[in-house]
């Protein structure tokens, strides 16, 4: 994922607006590879903006590790929905919403 963002999102059309999703998936990474995904997008915004859109857990997107994540009445930890907008290799970064993790609800915030 590190390795192959920055050569799709350079790859798309001009006229394109780049979006990456990830949902769950970073998670899957080790810590210093999600901080990596995150310099890679930054440093391809050099060329184009992007907006990234993640619903990961809580402390996975580092730019949202402090936020206090809600829980529902059942205990189920929410997932931080969040939007980076990448430009000229700076970022904007901000918490749209909380998600179940299997998206059973949205709590929107934005």
């Amino acid at each position: 994922a590190v390795e192959a963002v920055s050569d799709v999102v350079i790859g798309l059309p001009d006229e394109a607006l780049a979006v990456v999703m990830t949902t769950w998936a970073l998670a899957y990474l080790m810590k210093p590879d999600r901080v990596a995904f995150r310099e890679t997008l930054a440093a391809a915004s050099t060329t184009r903006p992007i907006a990234w859109i993640s619903g990961e857990g809580r402390g996975v997107v580092d730019l949202f590790a402090d936020v206090d994540v809600p829980s529902d009445d059942q205990g189920m930890m929410a997932s931080v929905l969040g939007l980076t907008v990448f430009r000229d290799g700076q970022f904007d970064a901000r918490v749209l919403g909380f998600v179940h993790p299997h998206g059973n609800w949205l709590d929107w915030r934005a």
